[in-house]
């Protein structure tokens, strides 16, 4: 199932129609930015990292009701910047993108000459949801982003810390702030221990625009060091309890000086 749609022309309007007094950014809690700084070096090791590109097997992707399974690289060149290149055993060519070099958060797919453009609902979340390294905890309390603390907790077997973050934008109403926050939420729970981000649930939003939010799930398993930075070997994204897809990473490239043209959308 595809996590894009067409623009929702009446949520734009309504989140640009803030009143003139607007909201201050509520502070982040202190515990929650400690946690996320632990977090960071964890995955990066200590290491400056500006982009990092990921290749291996997609073992599942989901079109439709039928999986499918190919080649995959992703790329990721900051906090805003996402590209996964699929080539699939039955269905091509597939791309997803995510772009905010312009100041405005974007996304597209593209299949066989074909493209869609991302919902606005879609793209407040992180766009390296599949590497967490470059999450919103990277970037609180900047950029907008608010991180609260929930607790310890228990997943599965594992003891964990779990965050919350979501995104403010200065001049909103409360209403339209409220909406904002609910669909940028992002919950990380990070292994008590090493503090590697385990588990990552967000929202995304059905094709017609007008359908109520959708759990979506992903999984960071079995990591490892690799270029200097901690890289789960596999990741797996679940959309509405279904696995969408499967990957198993074989090698890491960091700091290659991946082009901001890399993630370009035609306007």
């Amino acid at each position: 199932m595809a996590r894009v749609l067409a623009v929702s022309v009446a949520l734009i309007a309504v989140m640009l129609a803030g009143d003139a007094s607007g909201q201050t950014q509520p502070p982040s809690d202190p515990q929650a930015l400690t946690y996320a700084a632990q977090s960071v070096a964890a995955m990066s090791g200590g290491n400056t990292v500006t982009d990092v590109t990921l290749t291996g097997t997609a073992n599942t992707w989901m079109v439709g009701s039928t999986a499918d399974s190919g080649t995959i690289t992703l790329k990721i060149g900051g906090y805003g910047e996402s590209r996964i290149d699929m080539q699939l055993s039955s269905n091509g060519p597939w791309s997803l993108i995510r772009d905010s070099s312009t100041g405005v958060q974007q996304g597209e797919w593209l299949r066989q000459g074909a493209s869609g453009q991302y919902s606005l609902q879609n793209c407040v979340t992180d766009a390296a949801w599949f590497y967490p390294l470059f999450s919103a905890m990277a970037v609180a309390p900047n950029g907008g982003i608010v991180l609260s603390y929930i607790g310890l907790e228990t997943l599965g077997a594992s003891q964990v810390q779990h965050l919350r973050s979501y995104y403010f934008e200065q001049g909103l109403d409360s209403g339209s702030q409220a909406q904002l926050q609910q669909t940028s939420t992002i919950d990380y729970y990070l292994d008590a221990t090493t503090f590697l981000p385990i588990q990552e649930l967000f929202s995304a939003f059905d094709d017609s625009g007008f359908g109520g939010a959708i759990p979506v799930q992903v999984l960071f398993l079995n990591y490892q060091s690799l270029g200097g930075v901690a890289t789960p070997q596999e990741i797996q994204e679940y959309i509405g309890g279904t696995l969408q897809l499967d990957v198993s990473v074989t090698s890491v490239a960091v700091n290659t000086g991946i082009p901001i043209s890399s993630f370009t959308i035609p306007q």
